[in-house]
């Protein structure tokens, strides 16, 4: 939305325009306003002009929120100080003029509140803000953050989702088509596997092969491997006596 130029509408007076000059936020909201009139005339008025004249009232609206709590505060506090000083006439005399300037401050608040309600309302029925609107609804949404994010961006994620599921699909149909008895990855260790490798360290010695003919009867007894690297020798013959 930002940088276009509204169409040929112009801005309408719509609500009643502030006349009040008594404070400098009521001066200040008339010459922004009257700028926007002098962009329309011209046709240079922005989609971006009108969101930095909302961005002004939302700003001010805030911070009169936080200045209503500051004056219930002093003036609960002052009532409280006059009870308690009732003997004291030169405290109390100070504490009246404490409470006349907290109601003249309440008052200007009570003005500039009016006139802030005033120029939202008066924002909001314009034709070239109600043009913003329907665009801004039609190929935007704004998410539970704040963050303003296009329709068109979704629709791409939601397609590149899809055909991700999609590849994911033919991968587990693939899968299901091979024998259940030889799993793809025992597939793939088959063909790659070659000749077992040579154990290393001492190896173990080959038994002796024995034929044997059934016409012998010695010679289905096999006789006993000898020790590689030892001879046999005889035991010590035992002393007589």
């Amino acid at each position: 939305l930002k940088h276009r130029v509204v169409p040929a509408a112009a801005l309408a007076m719509a609500g009643e325009e502030c006349t009040d000059p008594s404070t400098e936020l009521v001066s200040e909201l008339r010459a922004r306003r009257a700028g926007l009139f002098e962009k329309s005339a011209r046709r240079e008025l922005d989609v971006l002009d009108l969101t930095r004249h909302w961005n002004f009232i939302k700003a001010q609206t805030d911070i009169h929120l936080k200045r209503r709590e500051e004056l219930a505060r002093k003036h609960k506090l002052v009532l409280a100080k006059m009870k308690m000083k009732k003997s004291d006439v030169h405290k109390i005399s100070a504490l009246i003029c404490q409470g006349e300037r907290i109601e003249r401050a309440a008052e200007q608040f009570n003005v500039n509140v009016s006139a802030l309600n005033a120029e939202r309302e008066w924002l909001f029925a314009t034709e070239p803000w109600q043009a913003a609107m329907r665009e801004f609804k039609e190929n935007w949404v704004q998410t539970a953050s704040g963050e303003v994010i296009a329709k068109a961006t979704l629709q791409e994620d939601e397609e590149d989702a899809s055909f991700e599921d999609m590849l994911a699909a033919m991968k587990a149909a693939s899968a299901d088509d091979r024998p259940a008895s030889e799993p793809p990855e025992a597939a793939l260790e088959g063909e790659r596997a070659g000749p077992a490798p040579r154990r290393k360290g001492k190896q173990q010695p080959r038994s002796r092969k024995v034929h044997l003919n059934p016409a012998d009867p010695a010679s289905a007894r096999q006789p006993p491997e000898r020790p590689e690297g030892k001879e046999l020798r005889r035991p010590p013959e035992r002393p007589e006596g």
